[in-house]
């Protein structure tokens, strides 16, 4: 076990991206069908260390202490987290 790990309200593991620089995302196109950001609707709000930023694309994605969010296609159900230490670049989201 890796121990805690942030989720979406259906308990999909949250993972960043070492290659993210700051609260900007990195990961688009093939990356992002991979490891899908975890989207924001433009109503949302900061909450603590949870923020939204701004993709190139216009989206709005989650971050955590500045780093964008996302799941991973390799988790199937709830708690898994099949995508921490991926190329040693993609970890799970840790309190």
């Amino acid at each position: 076990s890796i121990g805690s790990v942030y989720s979406t309200v259906n308990g999909m593991t949250l993972y960043t991206f070492s290659m993210d620089t700051g609260p900007v995302s990195s990961c688009y196109e093939a990356c992002a069908a991979s490891w899908p950001p975890f989207s924001a609707s433009a109503q949302a709000k900061p909450w603590g260390a949870f923020t939204i930023i701004v993709r190139s694309d216009d989206s709005y994605q989650w971050a955590y202490n500045e780093q964008p969010l996302y799941t991973w296609v390799g988790d199937k159900k709830e708690g898994d987290t099949s995508g921490h230490g991926v190329g040693n670049v993609w970890f799970a989201a840790q309190p």
